[in-house]
């Protein structure tokens, strides 16, 4: 049986593409999709804080309560299957209050992996949640509070921001495709068509580099003479 924590890295994929290759919407939702939908709202339910209004990562190599992606990803779960809408604007929230807001900082736009840290440790968190918040923003503004819907605009402005400052180049493939997702769904939320753009040329730079590249480099598979069998 597939893990709680399994379903969230699967449809952490599933969202960006989902984004990025034009929106279906919480209705056109497949089986398969659902499946893993209703799999990470059991997870969260089951690893819900009320105190916090954030969800606690179980896995082997984590006990703590995660802002980046199981917290984002439950909430927009919640809100795909029209379900909790009270607690899905919470957690909404709780994310939002994690996001590095001090515009003198170097991680502007960034937001805080894990509750309870002082400052951004891991920059890449921003590539993560963008286009979940870009998701909500174009899927379930009308299932959002004024003030978090006010809130939620604003972060994708920042997050613009964050994801512009990261440093990574397209050798660092899951991050540059990350970030190029995220622009492109910033974009789109923002009704940014250079915006898009951007993160789509960065994509056919990262295919045009880097595929052919890959291929060079693989070897053909020998098979046996036939007059050895």
């Amino acid at each position: 049986m597939m893990s709680g924590a399994s379903h969230f890295r699967l449809i952490g994929g599933l969202v960006a593409l989902l984004v990025c290759g034009g929106s279906a919407g919480a209705t056109d939702f497949s089986k398969p999709n659902r499946v893993l939908r209703d799999g990470a709202i059991a997870y969260g339910n089951a690893q819900f804080d009320p105190e916090t209004k954030l969800v606690r990562r179980t896995d082997a190599s984590h006990n703590a309560l995660d802002v980046c992606q199981h917290s984002l990803e439950y909430a927009a779960a919640l809100l795909d299957a029209g379900e909790q809408i009270e607690r899905a604007n919470a957690v909404v929230a709780a994310v939002l209050d994690h996001q590095d807001l001090d515009r003198r900082s170097r991680t502007f736009g960034n937001f805080l992996w894990w509750h309870g840290e002082t400052r951004v440790r891991d920059r890449n968190a921003v590539c993560f949640m963008s286009p979940w918040l870009s998701y909500i923003a174009m899927e379930h503004a009308k299932r959002l509070t004024d003030d978090n819907l006010r809130r939620l605009r604003e972060a994708l402005r920042h997050c613009v921001v964050g994801v512009r400052a990261h440093g990574s180049g397209p050798d660092y493939t899951n991050i540059w495709l990350l970030k190029a997702a995220s622009l492109v769904t910033l974009g789109r939320a923002l009704g940014d068509a250079k915006l898009e753009a951007d993160g789509a040329d960065r994509i056919d730079r990262w295919g045009a580099k880097s595929v052919p590249r890959k291929l060079a480099n693989l070897r053909p598979v020998r098979r046996a003479s036939t007059a050895n069998r």
